[in-house]
């Protein structure tokens, strides 16, 4: 796989030329096969009712190999889909995505699950789609691109 930044920049150019001029790329349009090195780190969410809750619909399996838990199917706000305190950032940026309607990056660090000393460091990438004719976002790409992994101790301790 390549850089973080490299794949981040490569999933935006893909979503850009999608577009067609359009604002919104739709997602019958999108092509799953261009970014077949990133699947296992793709989850699909889906925007449902008003207001808007967010759904998954697929969830990456190196994404829930490193969760320990699959959240395909369930509602992001539920009690337990994400650790405690999660939700807020995670919401926030997903609405900031579909208010803007143009891809949205961040460096995010996460503690793993089943091990709260080491950190899982990527870049997260939530790319906007229509479907068929519509304007609105419907669908929510978010690509988690791994950037790397520490033992939660500054580089320099860590003996790196």
């Amino acid at each position: 796989m390549e850089s973080a930044l490299a794949e981040r920049e490569r999933l935006v150019a893909i979503w850009r030329r999608l577009r067609k001029g359009r604002e919104l790329p739709t997602w019958e349009d999108f092509d799953p096969t261009e970014v077949k090195s990133l699947l296992p780190y793709i989850v699909v969410v889906e925007l449902v009712g008003e207001p808007v809750r967010y759904r998954v619909r697929l969830y990456g399996t190196a994404i829930a190999a490193l969760r320990g838990d699959d959240l395909t199917g369930r509602y992001l706000d539920e009690p337990g889909a994400l650790p405690p305190g999660l939700w807020p950032q995670f919401k926030a940026t997903y609405d900031e995505a579909t208010t803007a309607r143009e891809p949205v990056a961040r460096d995010v660090t996460y503690r793993r699950l089943s091990d709260q000393t080491r950190e899982w460091q990527h870049c997260r990438v939530i790319l906007p789609f229509a479907r068929g004719d519509g304007t609105d976002v419907a669908i929510l790409m978010v690509a988690i691109i791994p950037a790397g992994e520490t033992d939660g101790r500054p580089e320099a301790e860590a003996g790196n």
